[in-house]
């Protein structure tokens, strides 16, 4: 279902919460599993720098933005992003604590969006709202289907369900500032583009971190362990399948986030956690 009206959509509201993840956080927080707690942990590790480029790319177009209500999602999808990195560079330093090479990995994330930097500014939005497209469908799962942290330590499971909640109210501004700024055909061109290219991209930097943190682990050819994660990510709860079908629906011409109306989801998570 589609939301149309901007005003439809739930308010996006910046939220102050300092997680205090617990200093005997266990090792594999997911699950027991060192592969499923890597997906997660490498995905933690892209964020810091990246809430950053995001929130730079949409204020570039800042100015150009005439609609009221945008540019208050704007200053909203902005607050956000910030304290989604200000909490995933404490979680990261805690990764780092425990032995994992955190710092060495968002060190080379800083490189490839230093290199991203030095792109057109529309193909910066471009990517960003490519990557939007990715949080929302990871939003959509984790808030719909409970089986995918059910297994998970209840401090991580809170900090991502409060970043998925926050990303499914976001979902549409960048994209919507894009659309502001990219018009017509050609924007759809280099929007889909650029999506082919960040997911080729995006998914080699997740298998890297993913690998790095589970060899310092000691666990690389662990077959067990890749059996489990393997299930996890296509069968069950099957995070990669289920989200398939929503990450090819960016290709469509008239693709919007709001055609997934997840404002029912949004606000049984808010009341869930008094958010």
């Amino acid at each position: 279902m589609e939301i149309g009206a901007r005003e439809q959509r739930p308010p996006i509201q910046p939220r102050n919460i300092n997680f205090d993840l617990p200093d005997d956080l266990p090792r594999h927080w997911h699950s027991g599993d060192p592969y499923i707690t890597g997906f997660f942990n490498g995905l933690s590790l892209m964020f810091p720098e990246g809430e950053r480029f995001f929130v730079d790319s949409v204020r570039h177009f800042q100015d150009r933005i005439t609609d009221t209500k945008l540019r208050e999602e704007v200053r909203g999808f902005c607050g956000q992003e910030g304290i989604h990195g200000r909490e995933h560079r404490r979680y990261n330093e805690l990764l780092q604590a425990q032995g994992y090479p955190a710092r060495t990995l968002e060190r080379l994330v800083k490189v490839g969006i230093r290199f991203d930097r030095m792109m057109p500014a529309k193909w910066q939005l471009a990517m960003t709202a490519a990557l939007e497209h990715f949080t929302a469908i990871f939003a959509e799962l984790v808030l719909g289907d409970p089986a995918f942290f059910r297994d998970a330590h209840p401090a991580m499971k809170r900090l991502w369900t409060w970043h998925a909640l926050e990303e499914a109210e976001h979902k549409a501004v960048a994209f919507d500032v894009y659309q502001t700024v990219a018009p017509g055909f050609g924007g759809y061109l280099l929007r889909i583009l650029t999506m082919a290219i960040t997911t080729v991209l995006f998914g080699l930097e997740i298998f890297l971190h993913e690998s790095v943190l589970v060899y310092r682990d000691g666990m690389f050819w662990n077959l067990r362990a890749r059996k489990k994660a393997f299930r996890y990510l296509w069968t069950d709860p099957g995070f990669l399948t289920k989200g398939m079908r929503h990450y090819l629906r960016y290709y469509r011409r008239d693709f919007h986030p709001w055609q997934r109306d997840t404002s029912e989801l949004v606000a049984r998570w808010k009341a869930q956690y008094a958010l």
